[in-house]
């Protein structure tokens, strides 16, 4: 199995997209996960500083993601993700497909039974 990850702000939240910018400056140091799951947990309160505080929290290199975070390249990633997601149909988030389908039951039933019938196909092939 392979998990990728897309970046894809939503466009309704204020902070959406400085907070990926911000991961992937994070990610950079090794913490994108950690750092991701600082934003999530704290989606309605996020702003500059708390985008600062959660790097200081995790033990960043406050130079180091400083200067990341007004890297170019985070944006271009950034806009990418977002344009194969609507490519791909995407609305919001999170969105998963398996193998190129759309998961629309994302409960233990759900994914086991979408992961049963591509098992089954492989092993038709």
């Amino acid at each position: 199995m392979k998990l990728v990850h897309k970046d894809f702000p939503i466009p309704n939240h204020q902070f959406s997209r400085q907070a990926s910018v911000a991961a992937l400056a994070a990610g950079e140091q090794n913490k994108y996960w950690e750092y991701h799951d600082k934003i999530m947990q704290n989606f309605s309160n996020l702003s500059q500083q708390a985008f600062l505080d959660f790097a200081k929290e995790l033990g960043l290199d406050m130079d180091a993601f400083q200067k990341s975070l007004m890297d170019p390249k985070h944006e271009k990633h950034i806009t990418k993700d977002t344009q194969d997601g609507i490519n791909a149909g995407l609305t919001g988030t999170p969105t998963i497909f398996l193998n190129g389908r759309l998961v629309t039951n994302r409960s233990l039933e759900g994914m086991t039974a979408m992961i049963e019938q591509e098992l089954q196909k492989k092993k038709k092939k």
